[in-house]
């Protein structure tokens, strides 16, 4: 999944499988022609991403939600309020909506 904040700042994350799921999450400021090193991101199977550009409170917030298949039991969604220099730890979604 890629993302874009208002700044243009692109977003990628990243399905990783090694006997579990997780996301990594990539940064890139210069278009697409470098990218940061990986970043965790918890995360899991079918994850969906958005970057908050209201320009309100939470504007340049990443926001990412998967389904059951990946980390951290029920909790399926996440944020990085630092640019994705670090991924909260996710917390559950309300009635644990499944599919993409």
């Amino acid at each position: 999944m890629l993302e874009a904040a208002a700044d243009g700042t692109f977003y990628y994350n990243s399905l990783s499988v090694n006997g579990t799921y997780w996301c990594d999450v990539f940064t890139s400021s210069s278009a697409g022609s470098s990218w940061s090193p990986p970043v965790y991101a918890y995360g899991g199977d079918k994850a969906w991403m958005a970057v908050d550009r209201t320009g309100g409170i939470g504007d340049g917030n990443i926001y990412a939600a998967w389904d059951y298949a990946g980390c951290c039991d029920d909790n399926w969604f996440n944020r990085s309020t630092d640019g994705a220099q670090s991924f909260e730890y996710p917390v559950p979604i309300p009635s644990q909506p499944t599919g993409a």
